[in-house]
C-alpha cells in the first residue's frame, strides 16, 4: 500500500491554499486518484467516530444508522467517490487484514497502527475475539 500527499482542497480550485500545511492529507494513492479534483469527499479531519461502519460479513464500508440526513449524504458520497466498495482490491485488502489478524499473523496493535478504522470497528463491534473463530 503506497501513501501519497493529497491536497484536500484541490490546487486547481483553491490555488491560494496549495502550499498551506493545513490543506495536506496523507492518503492511499489509489484513493487519492479517485478523489482527484472532487470536493464532495469528507475531510478526514472532520469525520466523527461512528459515521462509517465496516460490515464484517462482506467487508463493505457503510454509513452508520441514524446519522443526520446531511451527514449520511456526505458519508455516502465519500464512499461512492472514493470507490471504497466498488474497487475490489480495497474490499480484499480489508478482508486480508482481518484474516491476518484472526489467524494470528498480525496482532491488534499492528492493525491499530496501520489500519485504525478496521481496529476501531473490531473493538466497537466487540468482535476482537469472536472474529477469530470465523477463520478457523
Amino acid at each position: 500500500m503506497q501513501g501519497t500527499v493529497d491536497h484536500y482542497q484541490p490546487k486547481s480550485l483553491r490555488p491560494e491554499v496549495a502550499y498551506e500545511w493545513n490543506n495536506y492529507r496523507l492518503a492511499y494513492d489509489k484513493v487519492n486518484q479517485y478523489k482527484a479534483e472532487h470536493t464532495d469527499v469528507l475531510d478526514p479531519f472532520t469525520i466523527q467516530p461512528g459515521w462509517f461502519v465496516l460490515d464484517f460479513a462482506n467487508f463493505l464500508v457503510k454509513p452508520s444508522n441514524g446519522l443526520p440526513l446531511k451527514v449520511d449524504a456526505q458519508v455516502r458520497a465519500s464512499i461512492s467517490r472514493l470507490r471504497l466498495n466498488r474497487d475490489d482490491a480495497l474490499v480484499q485488502l480489508r478482508f486480508s487484514v482481518v484474516r491476518e489478524y484472526a489467524t494470528g499473523h498480525i496482532d491488534l496493535d499492528f492493525v491499530k497502527r496501520y489500519y485504525p478504522f478496521i481496529a476501531y470497528e473490531l473493538e466497537r463491534q466487540s468482535i476482537t475475539e469472536s472474529i477469530k473463530k470465523t477463520f478457523r
